[in-house]
């Protein structure tokens, strides 16, 4: 039973490992990205107070310890960091998916799209293409069903504003033509009546 425990420590101990190497190696850059000559020009006050070889011997004596420091203090937070459960239990599942999983380190996969909703349709993308295939040439069909009941509505516009204008052409012709026949009726009658009067006159 100790066995098996003590091989269960040691693979939470062996998952952080990178983590840990990685992290240490970028603490190791942040405490040399400011080199002792460059914390040298910020202390004004120690080179106006000490000459100059005491000067120097003091700012690599405290460039030293403040960097000794800075180390040891990210080192702290790194190991209690390390010491969360949480955080191992994760690597360990992290590490596990990544024994699982069947894509190659350069693969690219697909990932969340970090909204929820397009999270969830995501899943459906397959379903939604095959659903589009088939929308796709019924929609198609009813827009030119659509295109052709346009075209056939204007022809049949077209034809009913020809015949609307024969209409009113043969409305205002059949209009003169009463008003002609009209006068020419009054003529006559007025020819009619001057006939008789002249008989009666006789």
């Amino acid at each position: 039973m100790d066995m098996v425990e003590d091989s269960e420590v040691v693979q939470e101990a062996d998952s952080t490992l990178p983590l840990r190497a990685a992290l240490s190696h970028i603490f190791g850059k942040i405490g040399d990205s400011v080199s002792q000559e460059q914390f040298a020009e910020c202390q004004n006050f120690l080179r106006l107070q000490l000459p100059e070889s005491k000067f120097t011997s003091t700012v690599h004596k405290l460039h030293g310890k403040i960097r000794q420091d800075l180390q040891e203090m990210m080192n702290k937070e790194l190991d209690e960091m390390m010491a969360e459960e949480s955080l191992t239990s994760g690597l360990n599942k992290i590490k596990q998916l990544l024994m699982e999983t069947p894509y190659s380190p350069g693969e690219i996969v697909w990932r969340p799209p970090g909204d929820v909703a397009l999270h969830v349709r995501s899943f459906d993308v397959c379903k939604i293409q095959e659903e589009i295939d088939r929308l796709t040439p019924l929609v198609d069909d009813l827009e030119n069903e659509n295109n052709n009941l346009v075209k056939s509505l204007l022809k049949k516009r077209q034809k009913r504003q020809i015949l609307a204008n024969k209409i009113a052409k043969s409305t205002k012709i059949g209009t003169n033509y009463i008003a002609k026949q009209e006068k020419s009726k009054e003529r006559i009658q007025k020819y009619v009546n001057e006939y008789d009067e002249q008989i009666d006159t006789e």
